[in-house]
């Protein structure tokens, strides 16, 4: 090791007596030339590739890092950071035997699958500010993607944690988002949809080149109707779906069917204003029978103090021809265990509560009752 300077020298002594105060070691004959040897082999090994220093800090702590490499990386500015600021690399490159130059491969790559695969937003808004991070997250996607299968919420969620990261625009994210697009096209139902979902749906559209767009909303619009078995139809999943329903209606024509059984349909009408436009361009998957019964047996439930006639107006802007009878007769029914100044105040609470249209017609239960004036065998034809 000629050519190992005296500045080199002092820096593995220093390295060393550090060593042997935290572990409560002695300095013998033995073990200096045991430790010469093995920074002899290194030096013949690597070469200038991985500084001097690094190799002996290497070579004194390889005992400490055999099953436990991973923590000798997180350690908190180490010694050997003041003469080395690349040492994390550089004892990566030797422990795993690869060359310097592909070590973030072999470090990053494998978090950034975990941070993808669990849609950790932390851990990959942290691992995103790592030289050389979005080659290895388009690698990463692929990888993730090769697979035979996989869910919509990991598709969307990915797009998510990306744009939660605030990722700078590149020519690689251009292609990153090109390969979620893909993506989209090929996954399994939903099993979840969150905000990140959302978000993700949110991101890509935005991101989607003009001559694409189209495309890419239809295929959004007849993944939203895909559920798996295991998705749940609940207020969280509602919550999600609506999120998203809403940004592909926002940039797209046409209409998506809501999944499920007419109690979520009614969970994601809830959540969707009066005067939304988006309103009239939603469908339930179940039958519409089973919509308007749904809503009854609801109402019934809290002797109408939940008002129904702003779901009834919500639903008339819905261009399908409602049979509200299981309604009345719900109306009807309260009535007859009510007295006559319960019956009477109640109706006049819904029917003097239906807001009006800007053309005069009234809605809500207001024109429900009102057509449910005339001839009953017209109104439910």
């Amino acid at each position: 090791m000629a050519d190992v300077i005296d500045e080199e020298i002092l820096q593995v002594t220093k390295l060393y007596e550090i060593w042997t105060i935290e572990n409560g070691r002695g300095v013998t004959p033995r073990n200096i030339n045991a430790l010469v040897n093995e920074i002899a082999t290194l030096r013949l090994q690597w070469r200038s590739t991985v500084p001097f220093a690094t190799l002996a800090y290497y070579a004194i702590n390889r005992d400490s890092m055999v099953g436990n490499f991973d923590a000798c990386l997180d350690a908190s500015d180490p010694y050997i950071s003041r003469f080395d600021e690349h040492w994390a690399e550089g004892i990566a490159a030797i422990h795993y035997g690869v060359p310097p130059d592909q070590v973030l491969q072999v470090l990053l790559l494998p978090k950034i699958s975990a941070a993808l695969a669990t849609l950790n937003v932390d851990a990959f808004r942290i691992l995103s500010k790592a030289d050389g991070f979005e080659p290895l997250l388009q690698r990463a996607i692929e990888e993730h993607f090769g697979e035979q299968s996989y869910p919509l919420e990991s598709t969307a969620g990915i797009a998510g944690i990306i744009k939660a990261a605030a990722l700078p625009e590149s020519v690689r994210k251009v292609e990153i988002d090109k390969l979620l697009r893909k993506a989209f096209s090929k996954a399994t139902g939903w099993k979840q949809i969150t905000s990140l979902s959302a978000d993700g749906i949110s991101a890509l559209i935005s991101r989607c080149p003009a001559h694409e767009l189209a495309s890419f909303t239809s295929t959004l619009q007849i993944s939203l109707a895909n559920t798996d078995k295991a998705f749940a139809f609940d207020d969280a999943n509602a919550d999600g779906w609506h999120q998203s329903a809403m940004a592909v209606l926002s940039a797209a024509p046409g209409t998506i069917t809501v999944p499920g059984d007419a109690f979520f349909f009614l969970k994601v009408i809830d959540r969707i204003p009066r005067l939304g436009d988006q309103l009239s361009r939603l469908r339930p998957n179940s039958d519409k029978g089973a919509v308007v019964g749904q809503m009854a047996a609801e109402a019934t439930a809290s002797l109408f103090k939940e008002n129904p006639e702003v779901r009834v107006e919500k639903l008339t802007k819905i261009p399908m021809k409602w049979d509200w009878s299981l309604l009345i007769s719900a109306i009807s029914s309260l009535a007859l265990q009510l007295s006559f100044c319960e019956v009477s105040a109640l109706s006049g609470s819904l029917v003097s509560s239906a807001p009006e249209r800007p053309c005069d017609d009234v809605c809500g239960l207001n024109a429900l009752l009102s057509e449910s004036d005339g001839d009953a065998a017209d109104f439910l034809d």
